[in-house]
């Protein structure tokens, strides 16, 4: 409704407001426009407006009871957005990493709301996506590791967040055009020797298939087969 009677303007203005009375409603908002009309992705990355976003998902914690309630929840809401932000853009990707959002997601998935968790490793996955420098840093820091554990939570719904973000780790497709399939495994590791790298993906894929292979949700097993998937056509 906001999009129809053409408020939508003035929502964009208000991200460069200093007002911090706003931040919890403007996220709430946002999370929503972005839920109906994903070519928002470009408003938010030419006015710069992913920084708004950003800068709430990489508050500390003696910062963030200072204006915003349910904290928590405006952090994944914040994820959400800068996923639909990075989600098959490459330039949204870039934005996001240097805001340090893939850093702020990687502390995040150990939060004790699982929303928060679903959505940082969500938006890892769309950052991920066919980005080789990206997932080069992820393997320096061990983040396809911290996935593999995750794929013991609690929620179905994490575990298959951590499942996605490992197919895009492994050449799946994060975009909605369903003409443009993944492919080239975890791109090029210049650092690694073909055999470790080989080795690497093998153990990702195993990994997942011995957590994964008999879990109840059936969200689960399709991302594990997706995995499975990208690493048959990559090997």
């Amino acid at each position: 409704l906001a999009l129809a009677i053409g408020i939508f303007p003035y929502i964009s203005k208000l991200l460069q407001a200093a007002g911090q009375d706003l931040r919890p409603v403007l996220i709430f908002i946002w999370a929503r426009i972005l839920a109906v009309d994903p070519t928002c992705q470009l408003d938010l990355y030419n006015n710069q407006g992913y920084k708004y976003f950003a800068s709430v998902l990489c508050m500390q914690d003696d910062q963030q009871h200072v204006s915003i309630p349910n904290i928590s929840e405006h952090k994944a809401m914040c994820a959400f957005v800068l996923s639909a932000i990075a989600r098959d853009f490459p330039q949204g990707q870039n934005a996001c990493w240097r805001e340090r959002v893939f850093h702020a997601c990687f502390e995040r998935l150990d939060e004790g709301d699982f929303l928060l968790r679903q959505w940082s490793a969500l938006c890892i996955a769309q950052m991920w996506a066919g980005n080789d420098d990206i997932k080069v840093f992820g393997v320096d820091h061990g983040t396809q590791d911290k996935f593999i554990a995750l794929l013991s939570d609690d929620s179905p719904e994490v575990r298959t967040a951590a499942l996605y973000a490992l197919g895009m780790f492994l050449g799946a497709s994060g975009s909605t055009d369903p003409n443009k399939s993944g492919g080239g495994g975890t791109g090029t590791m210049l650092h690694l020797d073909e055999r470790v790298h080989c080795r690497m993906e093998v153990a990702v894929v195993t990994g997942a298939t011995l957590a994964i292979k008999e879990d109840a949700s059936p969200m689960a097993r399709k991302e594990l087969l997706v995995i499975i998937s990208c690493l048959v056509k990559e090997w």
